[in-house]
């Protein structure tokens, strides 16, 4: 499955908007849930959510993670910036795990 630059920024937006003590639920609307579920995977992996539980309902699963990361906090505000390309290429050598380098890395090709 191929990363979604805008489903990674909802995602990020959505746990930060949604954090608290407990965990948050994530369901976005314009997106399926393995999508969702795939990406939340990689941003985990990353090191720039903090752990996740999967809880099963009636109608869907939900994703609820408990926070995102210093690193993902970074990334969620270079994504918000107006010059996207740029916020990646200073964010990158300040992110702490290769396996959030090596995201951002994809995420500059992309913008």
């Amino acid at each position: 499955m191929k990363l979604d630059k805008k489903m990674i920024k909802s995602i990020l937006f959505e746990i930060a908007e949604k954090s608290t003590s407990a965990e948050a639920i994530i369901s976005l609307e314009n997106y399926n849930n393995e999508s969702v579920k795939y990406h939340l995977k990689t941003l985990i992996e990353a090191g720039l959510v903090k752990e996740v539980s999967w809880k099963r309902t009636f109608e869907s699963p939900e994703f609820r993670p408990t926070d995102l990361t210093m690193d993902g906090h970074k990334l969620l505000q270079a994504l918000n910036q107006s010059n996207i390309h740029k916020a990646l290429k200073t964010l990158q050598p300040i992110v702490a795990t290769t396996a959030a380098k090596a995201l951002v890395d994809y995420l500059i090709q992309l913008s």
